[in-house]
């Protein structure tokens, strides 16, 4: 495996790390020069028949770094769009590979489990050819504007942090406290005072 790009800052905390997006951008942009890159299109299929479609390429062999950026991009998608299908529209050993980890018993199992108790559906994966993937359908929910019940807010600042306690819409605690994370390395700071404030707020 290719070892990971180069980054501009350091991780004090994560010797090593480098984010997901610096692999991926190498990846690609590799993939696209070499003039033989094949395409592969993802669809997640979640609630209510709705679908969510993302198009890629990838180098023409399953070499290590292309297991490894398909792998990651499925997590990717999984955790921030959702779905209890996994229908890929691309090269047959990467369809096969993504069966086998995204499976019981696979390194992806517990992604799998969460994904099927969230949807009430077991998790599936299914191959075919790019033709056949289902378009994307989409649908807009309104978010927000619920104020029955108990709720905590939270404002974080860079120089205080405010939190506040409503019960059906009535607040019932306010309270703004300075700090400073700027200057202060230990995470053990942030946690305290973090924890402290909703612990505050919820009590």
């Amino acid at each position: 495996m290719s070892p990971p790009p180069p980054t501009s800052i350091e991780a004090p905390l994560d010797p090593g790390f480098s984010p997901s997006i610096l692999f991926n951008r190498e990846y690609t942009a590799a993939a696209r020069a070499s003039g033989k890159s094949v395409p592969l299109v993802l669809a997640l299929e979640r609630e209510n028949a709705l679908v969510s479609r993302h198009k890629t390429v990838l180098m023409p062999t399953a070499d290590e770094d292309t297991l490894r950026y398909v792998e990651r991009l499925v997590k990717f998608l999984l955790w921030s769009r959702g779905g209890w299908r996994l229908i890929v529209g691309g090269p047959p050993e990467i369809g096969s590979y993504l069966k086998e980890v995204y499976s019981a018993g696979g390194a992806r199992e517990f992604d799998c489990r969460v994904m099927a108790k969230a949807y009430g559906k077991e998790f599936t994966v299914e191959v075919m050819e790019l033709c056949d993937v289902p378009p994307a359908r989409e649908m807009r929910v309104r978010a927000g504007g619920h104020l029955s019940g108990c709720r905590i807010g939270f404002d974080l600042g860079a120089s205080d942090y405010k939190v506040c306690a409503v019960i059906d819409g009535e607040p019932v605690f306010t309270h703004e406290v300075p700090w400073d994370p700027k200057s202060q390395a230990d995470p053990g700071y942030h946690y305290h005072h973090l924890s402290s404030a909703l612990h505050h707020a919820a009590a």
